[in-house]
C-alpha cells in the first residue's frame, strides 16, 4: 500500500514539474528526493555533471560585421548562450549577466524551499516522502553555489567584454606619419592620426596615446578645483563680500586654464588649424591665470613694506606682462616651423618669467620676512610649496627631460611636459590653500589697503580677458591664411 501510494505521489509531482515554469529552480532538490525515495538504500546520491549545452541560439539573426565578436553566457540562461554584442549597447550585456546571477540566486532560494518542502510539506502526514533533509540540503546548496560561481566568473570577464565592445578606434601612429607640427622632440610613437571626426578625438580620452597623461592630469585637477570652490564657499561669502572677489577670480581662472589645457591636448591632433587654435586658447587661459595670481598675491599676501613700495604700479604692470606672455606664446606657436627650438622657448619663457617675478614678489618678500623673525604663519608653508613647485615646472617646461636622455622610451609616460603638468597642479592647489588662509587671517590688513580697489580689479580683469582673446583670434586668422596659401 505504501509503495503504491509512493509511486502515485511521485507521478503527480513529476507531472506538476513538467507543467510548472518554475521547474528550473525546484527540480534539483525534488529530483534528488525522488531518486532517494526510489532507492532508499542509497544514502549519498551521486551528483551527475550538468548535461552539455544544446546548440546556442543567437540573440540576433542579422549577420555580424567583421569586427563583431561573440560572447557565451551560460549558467541559468541555458537557451541564451550566444549573442552578438558588437552592435548591442553595453547595458544589454550588464543586464544579461545580472539577470543570470539573479536567476541563480532565485534558484538557490527555491532549492532551499524545495529541500524543506520534502519534510515540512509532507512530514506531518503519514504519506510523507522518505527523504534525508541534511543530505538533500547540502547537495542542492553545493549544486546551486557551483552555478553561481560560474556566473560570477562571467561577471569578472565584464571589463574585457566592455573593452571589446567599445568603438574600435584607429591605432596610434609613429612620428613620421603625422605632419611636422605635431611632432615632439624625442617622442617617436603614440601620435593620433589626423583628419578624423571630432567624435574620434573625444573618444581618445579613453585611449592610450602620448597626450593621455597631459589630458587627464589637468582634467582631474579642474574637477578638484570645483570641489575646492564648494569647500571654500562654506567659509567664504563670494557673493556679498567684495573682498572675496579676487579669491573667486583666482579659483575661476584656475579652473579655466586647467580646462583649456586639457581641451587643447585632447583635440589639437585633428588638423593643423585645430592644433594652433586650441593652443592659442590654452595660452589665453594661462594669461588670465597669471593676472589672477598677481591680483591675489597683491591683495591678500603682501606685507605692508612691500605694499607701499609697489602699490603705484603693481597691477597695471602685471596686467601688461600677462598680455605679453600670451603674445609671446602665440607668436612662438604660430612660427614653430620656422623658429629654432631655443628661439621658441625664448619667446615663451622670457615674458612668462618676467610676469612671474613680479607676480610672486609679494610672496617672496613674505617668506623672507617670516624666515627672518621665525614666524609661525600657517600660510607660509603653502607659499613655499607653490614657489618650489613652480621652479620644478619651469625646468621641465624649458628642458625636454627625461625623454632627451631616453629617446623613444617616454612616448606614453614620464615626458617632461607631463611632469610639468603635474607640478603645475600642485602649485595651483598650494596657492589656493595659501590664499584661503590669508583671506581669513589677514582681513584687517587688506580691508584697510583696498577699500576702493574694486573698480581697478575688474578693469584689469576685463582688459586681460579681452586683449588675450583678441590676440588669439588675430593669430588664428594669420595661421589660417598661411595654411590656405600652403594648400594652394
Amino acid at each position: 500500500m505504501n509503495s503504491t501510494l509512493l509511486k502515485s505521489r511521485t507521478g503527480q509531482i513529476r507531472g506538476f514539474l513538467s507543467q510548472s515554469p518554475s521547474s528550473l529552480s525546484l527540480s534539483p532538490s525534488l529530483s534528488l528526493s525522488l531518486s532517494r525515495a526510489q532507492s532508499p538504500s542509497q544514502t549519498f546520491p551521486t551528483l551527475r555533471p550538468p548535461a552539455a549545452p544544446t546548440q546556442p541560439i543567437p540573440f540576433s539573426s542579422r549577420p555580424s560585421s567583421k569586427l563583431g565578436k561573440q560572447c557565451h553566457v551560460s549558467g541559468s540562461l541555458r537557451n541564451l548562450q550566444l549573442f552578438e554584442y558588437s552592435r548591442v549597447p553595453r547595458i544589454s550585456l550588464s543586464l544579461s549577466l545580472c539577470l543570470s546571477v539573479s536567476l541563480s540566486l532565485s534558484g538557490l532560494t527555491s532549492s532551499f524551499l524545495s529541500a524543506g518542502f520534502c519534510t515540512a510539506g509532507f512530514g506531518s502526514r503519514s504519506d510523507a516522502l522518505p527523504c534525508t533533509p541534511r543530505v538533500a540540503m547540502a547537495t542542492v546548496v553545493m549544486e546551486q553555489i557551483s552555478r553561481l560561481f560560474i556566473n560570477i566568473q562571467q561577471i569578472r570577464q565584464l571589463p574585457s567584454l566592455l573593452e571589446q565592445s567599445a568603438p574600435c578606434l584607429p591605432a596610434t601612429v609613429r612620428d613620421h606619419e603625422v605632419p611636422r607640427i605635431f611632432r615632439e622632440p624625442y617622442i617617436h610613437s603614440g601620435y593620433r592620426p589626423v583628419h578624423h571626426s571630432w567624435r574620434y578625438y573625444f573618444l581618445t580620452l579613453f585611449q592610450r596615446h602620448n597626450e593621455a597623461v597631459n589630458v587627464w592630469s589637468h582634467l582631474i585637477a579642474a574637477l578638484v578645483v570645483l570641489i575646492k570652490l564648494q569647500e571654500f564657499s562654506k567659509t567664504v561669502d563670494f557673493l556679498s563680500d567684495r573682498h572675496a572677489w579676487p579669491f573667486l577670480i583666482l579659483i575661476l581662472a584656475s579652473f579655466n586654464y586647467l580646462s583649456c589645457s586639457a581641451l587643447a591636448h585632447l583635440l589639437q591632433a585633428r588638423s593643423e588649424l585645430a592644433h594652433y587654435s586650441f593652443f592659442f586658447l590654452d595660452y589665453v587661459g594661462v594669461a588670465i591665470y597669471q593676472y589672477s595670481s598677481a591680483l591675489v598675491h597683491y591683495y591678500y599676501s603682501i606685507q605692508e613694506e612691500w605694499y607701499h613700495l609697489v602699490s603705484s604700479f603693481f597691477l597695471p604692470v602685471a596686467t601688461l606682462l600677462a598680455w605679453l606672455s600670451c603674445i609671446g606664446c602665440c607668436y612662438a606657436k604660430s612660427n614653430a616651423q620656422v623658429l629654432q627650438p631655443w628661439a621658441r622657448k625664448l619667446y615663451q619663457v622670457v615674458p612668462a618669467g618676467l610676469a612671474y617675478l613680479l607676480d610672486i614678489s609679494p610672496v617672496l618678500h613674505r617668506i623672507y620676512s617670516c624666515h627672518s623673525i621665525s614666524c609661525t604663519d600657517p600660510a607660509v608653508p603653502y607659499h613655499r610649496c607653490q614657489v618650489l613647485c613652480f621652479l620644478v615646472c619651469a625646468h621641465f617646461f624649458s628642458c625636454p627631460h627625461p625623454e632627451k636622455w631616453l629617446p623613444g622610451k617616454c612616448d606614453i609616460f614620464l615626458q617632461g611636459h607631463q611632469i610639468f603638468h603635474l607640478f603645475m597642479v600642485f602649485c595651483t592647489l598650494a596657492q589656493l590653500e595659501a590664499v584661503h588662509l590669508d583671506y581669513k587671517r589677514r582681513r584687517h590688513l587688506y580691508q584697510a589697503w583696498h577699500q576702493h580697489s574694486t573698480s581697478a580689479v575688474f578693469i584689469g580683469c576685463t582688459f586681460i580677458i579681452l586683449s588675450s582673446i583678441s590676440t588669439a583670434i588675430y593669430m588664428r586668422y594669420r595661421v589660417k591664411r598661411k595654411l590656405s596659401h600652403k594648400e594652394k
